[in-house]
């Protein structure tokens, strides 16, 4: 999948729902690792209808970078559809990346 963005260094947010075998398979301890290793912001929380939600908020190359990752996301997991949207940045009250 191909990612145009405006500026590739631009601050960005990102809402993001992933489906599958997402959880029970360490999907949200592997995005946390990813997304601490991007430098990003954001948090990674299982949902009642057992998918994986994100909220993440960086660069965009390192969101980019992150969507990227999400689509196969770690072995241990199968990825049935990634969706996503880019949201204005904000700053969070807390450094670092959260797993919920």
């Amino acid at each position: 999948m191909q990612i145009d963005m405006k500026t590739d260094r631009e601050l960005i947010g990102l809402l993001g729902n992933i489906t599958g075998r997402v959880q029970g398979v360490g999907f949200r301890h592997y995005t946390q690792v990813k997304a601490t290793e991007l430098g990003l912001t954001g948090t990674v929380r299982n949902l009642t209808d057992g998918s994986v939600s994100i909220e993440a908020y960086g660069d965009s190359d390192q969101v980019k970078s992150l969507i990227n990752w999400c689509q196969s996301g770690p072995s241990s997991s199968h990825v049935i559809s990634f969706s996503f949207q880019f949201i204005d940045y904000k700053s969070l009250d807390y450094n670092g990346f959260r797993k919920i």
